[in-house]
Parts: C-alpha cells; sequence; structure tokens
C-alpha cells in the first residue's frame, strides 16, 4: 500500500472499496472465476513455461514470433495477434527488439501480505471493540500499513467483540517490510507471507505543493505517461481486423483492480476481433 500523501485521489478512493459492506468474494476463493474462465476458453495451457522474446516472424509476414522455455526445453510458435497480461516491468520479455522498453516502464510498489491465525497482544486493543480495519497514519507505517480482521475464530462464536479480543483471529496485514509478528501477536497459530510487487506506483500531482515545497519526493509536478494498450499493430494479416501486440497491464497505470484488469481484457479482446 501508499501512504495517503503518496497516492493519488483515484486510487486512494478505490483502495477502501474492499473494506465496504457492498464488496463481495467467491466462496472458496476468487481465483475461482479465473479458472472457470481459462477452462471455457478452451484455451492450450504452459504452466511452469517463461517467454523469453516476441519478435516478427521471419518466416510468414505479418505474424509474431513468440519464444519460451519450460522446464524440459524451448519452443517457438508464430501467431497472428499476442496479448500480454503480465506486467513487463517486471518481466524479462524481448518484444521488437526491445523498442517499447521506454514506453512500459513503471516503478512498482513492494510490499509483504501476511495472513495470520493467532491472538492478538491485549496492549493493541486495551478496551471496546476491535475495528475490522486499522490502517496506520503517515510516516508512521510501523510494524505494519494496514491490518484487517477477517474473522473472529473463537469456539464460542465471533460476534462478540470481546471473544474476538481474547481469542484466535483471521488477519491479513499489509506491510513494506517483512511483519513482526511477536509485536502484534501473543500467540501464533499459523501464518503465510506472500512478497510481491503489487501494482504501479499511484502518484498525485499537485503542482501547488511542489512549487511551495520544492524539495518534497510526495508530489509531483509531471506524471509519467501511462503505458500504451497497443504496442505494435499488424495491418498486413486479413485474418483479424487489428492484429498485434496488446498490452493489458497499461491499464494499471490508473488504478489495479482484479476487477479493472478483467474490463481492460476484455476492451483488448475487442480490439483484436473487431479492431476497436
Amino acid at each position: 500500500m501508499q501512504d495517503v500523501d503518496t497516492v493519488n485521489t483515484l486510487g486512494a478512493h478505490i483502495s477502501m472499496a474492499a473494506g465496504s459492506d457492498t464488496a463481495y468474494s467467491v466462496a472458496g476463493g476468487n481465483y475461482q472465476i479465473f479458472e472457470r474462465m481459462l477452462a471455457a476458453s478452451g484455451a492450450q495451457l504452459h504452466l511452469h513455461t517463461s517467454v523469453a522474446s516476441i519478435q516478427r516472424s521471419n518466416a510468414t509476414a505479418g505474424r509474431y514470433t513468440l519464444s519460451a522455455t519450460s522446464e524440459d526445453d524451448g519452443f517457438e510458435h508464430d501467431f497472428d495477434t499476442v496479448i500480454i497480461a503480465t506486467p513487463l516491468p517486471l518481466a524479462n520479455i524481448s518484444i521488437l527488439e526491445d523498442k517499447h522498453q521506454d514506453l512500459v516502464a513503471a516503478e512498482y510498489v513492494h510490499m509483504y501480505v501476511t495472513f495470520v491465525i493467532g491472538v492478538l497482544q491485549p496492549r493493541l486493543f486495551p478496551k471496546g471493540r476491535i475495528p475490522r480495519l486499522v490502517v496506520t497514519p503517515y510516516q508512521t507505517t510501523d510494524p505494519f500499513n494496514c491490518l484487517s480482521i477477517l474473522a473472529c475464530l473463537h469456539p464460542e462464536g465471533a460476534g462478540n467483540g470481546r471473544q474476538c479480543q481474547d481469542g484466535p483471529v483471521l488477519t491479513k496485514i499489509f506491510s513494506h517490510r517483512p511483519v513482526d509478528l511477536n509485536r502484534i501477536f501473543a500467540v501464533v497459530e499459523w501464518h503465510r507471507q506472500q512478497e510481491w510487487h503489487s501494482y504501479p506506483k499511484l502518484n498525485p500531482l499537485n503542482a501547488d505543493y511542489v512549487h511551495k515545497d520544492p524539495d518534497s519526493t510526495a508530489y509531483y509536478l509531471q506524471r509519467t505517461p501511462p503505458p500504451p494498450i497497443v504496442l505494435d499493430r499488424n495491418r498486413l494479416r486479413d485474418t483479424l481486423p487489428s492484429s498485434g501486440i496488446f498490452y493489458i497491464n497499461g491499464m494499471e497505470s490508473l488504478f489495479s483492480t482484479m476487477e479493472s484488469q478483467t474490463v481492460a481484457a476484455r476492451h483488448v479482446v475487442r480490439l483484436a476481433l473487431a479492431g476497436a
């Protein structure tokens, strides 16, 4: 996560949506949505495979050669259209001899997500009900940026706030460094940590603030232009109205969510199939 002073207003509002009462999830995990999409598409899936490059085909005019490596060997295939759905600044993929390298450059937020089942330290919540969401103020993000209680696991019921405070809880913690669980929990029964580059930094734009404080690193006079959705168009093929190379993650420069990326993917497919 980014502190409120270092994220643009749109990104800040959207980041709070998951904590509202109108947010929903799929029972058993949201990953099932994409598993169903993949199954319905009938696509051929290559797991444990890394794409190395996407270049113009030397064998067939108007096509693209995708080179990849798997655990066993490497292979190449030619395609009319290539749709990229991974952050290119974090992927070691050469595209058209790297001519788009500067266009897709973006700095990503490096963070940790930690899930914990345990009993919270009593000193954190000395009295009253435990809040469902705790967000730390700007520049006081130690030991975490955000802590949310997903469920109270007390055997006598989850509806009592005191039981949630005294008994085990399932929590999700966002932080910029590994969490010291001993500072937050009196007892840790289980935990899992995921380190990742979560989304591009959503820098705000506030020229007046920068003018008053030129040394500030929180605000910027200019934003980096968003990456293009269309990296290359190929008019030599008759099979598709707009064959080419498309970059779904270009949408992430505005805000990055599962829902918005699904919408971006749908529009990219329409570009490839209908040309608009």
